[in-house]
């Protein structure tokens, strides 16, 4: 049985059932609240997260203000996934909003799908 949520590319494998990842075949540590954060950025491909969205998700109601929490964790995530953390493929900062999920098997084209999901947004371009 294939396990769908596990993610794979050229550079990144993450299984988020197996508690594993590896960047380029090389086993990667990540804290309980990094895993959840990738799984979530992972299993919304292609979509934006808003602050809040990630917020609700990984910390809960009680942290909803804490934005810098997830910049922190965002930050810590692209050092250790990223190839250039300073120009991140993965995971994208749209200023004011959120993050973009940018995790696409190698060769697939960015875009497609609801851009933003439950931001109150209809539309954003491909950045």
């Amino acid at each position: 049985m294939t396990n769908v949520s596990v993610y794979q590319d050229s550079h990144l494998y993450f299984d988020p059932d197996g508690y594993i990842l590896k960047i380029k075949g090389k086993p990667v540590e990540l804290s309980a609240t990094e895993y959840r954060l990738l799984h979530l950025m992972v299993t919304n491909r292609g979509r934006l997260l808003t602050h809040r969205q990630i917020l609700l998700s990984i910390w809960g109601f009680e942290y909803i203000d804490d934005v810098d929490y997830v910049r922190i964790f965002i930050h810590h995530l692209r050092h250790k996934i990223e190839l250039d953390p300073a120009q991140p493929r993965y995971i994208t900062s749209v200023n004011g909003l959120g993050y973009r999920s940018n995790f696409l098997p190698d060769g697939e084209a960015k875009g497609g799908g609801d851009p933003c999901i439950g931001c109150g947004i209809s539309w954003l371009p491909s950045v």
